[in-house]
C-alpha cells in the first residue's frame, strides 16, 4: 500500500512513488516465470532468472510485451571468495595466502565465461565497484583479472606448491592432492 506519509515529491508536488502497491506472487519454478513473462503477467522480475534464461527471455520481448535489461550490481557482481578460516588446517593456510588468491584469480577465463554463460553481454572485470560507484578504481577494477595460467603457475611454485600427483595435479604440503569444492549460491 501507498505510504501516504513519504517525504518526497515530483517538481509539480505529486507524491513519490508513483506506485500505489507491489504484489509479488510465488511460482514454483523458472519455467512459470517465462510463462507469465511471455503472457504479459510480469512488471518486474529480478530474482529466480539467471544467464541461463536471458535467450528465450530476450528473444520473446515482443510477443510478451516486455523488456529485458542487464541488472548493474553495484559490488561487481560474480566471485570467488575462500573460506579463510575453514576446519582444514592446510588448506586454512593455502587460502590465507594473498598468492594463491592472486593464482586463482589469474587462473580464471573471464573471457570464456562472459561468452560462455552471458553471451558476451559483460565486461570482464575483477569483482570490485562498479565505474558509477564513488569507491570505483580501475586499478582494483583490473587487478589480476587477465587470464594468464603462467603467472598463476609462478605464484603457486613460489608458494612451494610444486609437487605433482600422478596425474598432474598439484600436491598440497601434506602430500594430499590439491582440490577445491566450489559451492554456488544462485540468488
Amino acid at each position: 500500500m501507498r505510504n501516504p506519509y513519504y517525504w518526497k515529491v515530483d517538481p509539480e508536488g505529486n507524491q513519490l512513488p508513483y506506485i500505489d502497491r507491489v504484489t509479488c506472487d510465488l511460482v514454483a519454478n523458472t519455467e512459470m516465470i517465462h510463462l507469465k513473462a511471455f503472457s504479459g503477467e510480469i512488471d518486474f522480475q529480478c530474482r529466480r532468472v539467471g544467464g541461463a534464461d536471458y535467450t528465450f527471455l530476450k528473444e520473446n520481448e515482443d510477443k510478451g510485451d516486455y523488456q529485458v535489461l542487464d541488472w548493474q550490481s553495484g559490488n561487481g557482481g560474480i566471485l570467488i571468495w575462500p573460506n579463510l578460516t575453514c576446519k582444514d588446517l592446510v588448506l586454512r593456510k593455502i587460502f590465507q595466502d594473498v598468492r594463491f588468491r592472486k593464482a586463482l584469480s589469474l587462473a580464471i577465463n573471464r573471457e570464456e565465461v562472459n561468452e560462455f554463460c552471458y553471451q558476451g553481454r559483460f565486461e570482464p572485470r575483477q569483482a570490485s565497484f562498479v565505474s558509477g560507484s564513488s569507491y570505483f578504481s580501475e586499478e582494483w577494477e583490473k587487478a589480476y583479472a587477465e587470464y594468464d595460467p603462467q603467472r598463476a603457475n609462478a605464484f603457486l611454485d613460489e608458494m612451494g606448491l610444486t609437487k605433482r600427483d600422478k596425474e598432474g595435479f598439484r600436491l598440497r604440503p601434506d602430500g594430499k592432492t590439491l582440490s577445491l569444492e566450489v559451492l554456488n549460491i544462485d540468488g
